[in-house]
């Protein structure tokens, strides 16, 4: 399958707006954790589901490439950031241009 035309650019704007995301809600050091090995992704599945669902909500669906992000929600959520807090911060990273 060849990628459509409208691929590369959206993926360029959902690695901006999950890199915004990210650099919000979290310090560099947050972002920058490397768990150590067999350490779950995350210890709070229902925050990293709900938080994965608020960003869809205002940033659109992740496909398959967007979900190389998803670790920017499970650190968040590692971190005590809740759904609520990813919702406001993708409106934000968002709402300049439509994804």
């Amino acid at each position: 399958l060849r990628p459509s035309l409208a691929e590369p650019p959206r993926r360029a704007e959902l690695d901006r707006a999950i890199d915004a995301v990210g650099k919000e809600l979290l310090t560099e050091f947050q972002l920058n954790y490397v768990r150590a090995e067999g350490e779950a992704v995350t210890r709070e599945w229902d925050c990293y589901k709900q938080s994965v669902l608020a960003f869809e909500a205002q940033c659109g669906r992740l496909d398959q490439y967007g979900l190389k992000h998803a670790g920017v929600f499970a650190k968040s959520c590692n971190n005590g950031v809740g759904p609520e807090n990813v919702a406001a911060a993708a409106a934000k990273a968002c709402a300049a241009k439509a994804l």
